[in-house]
């Protein structure tokens, strides 16, 4: 024994690594993996036998460098992000459905008040007609008011009507103001031609407030006859409405107002408020109009009123 000597490499090396006659190998923190280890032994003399033995050792690396345990780790991850964004999305869903409970609770409560609003106007215009003591024009007015007020009804059932139903129900109430003012100002309804009134819906009663602002503080005071323009414009995906009068104007309008609160339409911003929560993106604009000598000759509403389904 004391003349046979060993020595040792790793298959890919090209030095060996002597071990003298001891033939012991320690082998420390080697990394996880395959290994070939050649060992050789021979005598004093360098006569090594030409047969050397072959060792295979396999190092198994620790469980959390294992590729089960990537895959775990990749499968806990995607469950992880998947419940936090089921729980993102089942959030929004509920904070959005809770949005649009509130927002309909607030559209109930716009709509019940400009019921009354309305109610309350039209009655002012048959105990105004009433007290004239005009029979048969109060039997007409009557019967109108009944169409109408049965229209007003069937209407607020409903969050959305067809624009042809508003219109008609438009064309009630300025028959009733037209022939309470004495006939002191007349009015006209413009669609585009090509326009199906049938196939766009809107807001029900979602246009008087601004027809009443017109006749009320531009029409009414106006001494002589007035005109009242209702235009209706296909834009694609929005109607755009025109309400032009030929009154007095919105400053001759305020200096009246300061001497007579009587008539006081808080429709207007009842509607304004609809409007903006009904759709962000719709919009109003009041213009005065003037003459060519910068005379007040009425006032122009327009609406950009985006379709509803």
């Amino acid at each position: 024994k004391e003349k046979t000597i060993y020595r040792y490499k790793f298959e890919g090396d090209s030095k060996w690594t002597d071990l003298g006659a001891n033939p012991k190998l320690p082998l420390v923190k080697l990394q996880h993996g395959n290994y070939k280890l050649i060992v050789e032994v021979g005598d004093n003399l360098n006569n090594w036998v030409k047969k050397p033995l072959l060792i295979t050792i396999n190092i198994k690396p620790p469980f959390y460098k294992t590729v089960w345990f990537y895959i775990f780790i990749g499968l806990l991850l995607t469950a992880i992000g998947f419940m936090i964004n089921r729980n993102l999305v089942l959030h929004e869903k509920r904070e959005g459905e809770l949005k649009r409970k509130i927002k309909d609770v607030e559209m109930q409560t716009l709509r019940s008040q400009m019921n009354p609003h309305f109610l309350f106007n039209s009655l002012n215009s048959i105990n105004s007609f009433i007290i004239q003591q005009k029979t048969n024009e109060a039997s007409g007015y009557l019967t109108t008011f009944s169409k109408l007020m049965r229209n007003i009804l069937d209407n607020s059932r409903h969050s959305t009507i067809n624009l042809s139903k508003e219109i008609e129900t438009l064309e009630l109430y300025l028959q009733l103001e037209s022939v309470r003012l004495d006939h002191k100002f007349e009015y006209e309804i413009i669609c585009d031609e090509d326009m199906d009134n049938f196939g766009i819906n809107i807001p029900p009663l979602i246009l008087q407030p601004f027809v009443e602002n017109s006749i009320w503080h531009g029409l009414h005071n106006k001494k002589e006859k007035g005109k009242l323009s209702i235009i209706f414009e296909d834009k694609s995906d929005y109607l755009f409405i025109k309400i032009i009068d030929d009154g007095i104007g919105r400053n001759a309008s305020a200096l009246l107002k300061q001497k007579d609160v009587k008539h006081k339409s808080y429709g207007i911003d009842i509607t304004i408020n609809r409007l903006l929560m009904l759709n962000s993106k719709n919009k109003f604009e009041i213009i005065d109009l003037y003459d060519e000598n910068e005379n007040a000759k009425g006032t122009e509403v327009q609406l950009e009123l985006y379709y509803y389904d």
